[in-house]
């Protein structure tokens, strides 16, 4: 285990992956990433493309299928999801970058229902994020917008919550 803060002990969720095969190429010149990375678990799969773009910063994607939540986290209303997450990130220097993703999340199984689909949209700056979650799914319409702005004193938080529809027996709630 790598363990950055020098404790003796990995952090639990690393012991519930259980076996980890990971496949693929990793290229650091310069400082610079690029490569294509898969990895395999008993808690489902991930696959990583980082690309750097010609403007400065990277691109690329993430995608998880049938991973276990429910096993990572030790929940038992948790089960498996499935993601695609493309991001596009531009830098100059670690207090000067501007990042964007947009991901949609095909199914989210809690609490013996599945969810789908879901989107996740945001944007990242040093002194601000957002993101925007949406859920289109036939029981439950509904849009969560968070905001922060971060400023030298105190930080501004800005969460709203727009539901059109729920149907909670459905949703087993």
């Amino acid at each position: 285990y790598l363990l950055a803060s020098g404790n003796d002990k990995s952090p639990e969720i690393l012991d519930n992956l259980g076996e980890v095969c990971t496949t693929g190429k990793a290229f650091i010149t310069n400082g610079i990433v690029n490569g294509v990375i898969a990895i395999n678990s008993e808690c489902g799969e991930i696959k990583a493309d980082i690309r750097p773009s010609i403007t400065g910063g990277y691109n690329g994607s993430i995608k998880g299928s049938g991973i276990k939540l429910g096993t990572l986290a030790n929940s038992e209303k948790l089960d498996k999801c499935d993601i695609d997450v493309r991001y596009v990130c531009t830098y100059t220097d670690s207090t000067n970058y501007n990042g964007q993703f947009n991901s949609v999340i095909s199914s989210f199984d809690y609490n013996r229902y599945t969810y789908a689909p879901i989107s996740i949209s945001g944007k990242i700056t040093p002194k601000i994020i957002t993101t925007q979650i949406t859920s289109n799914d036939k029981n439950l319409a509904a849009e969560l917008s968070f905001g922060l702005r971060k400023e030298d004193r105190n930080n501004k938080y800005n969460l709203s919550l727009n539901v059109d529809s729920i149907n909670p027996h459905n949703l087993n709630l």
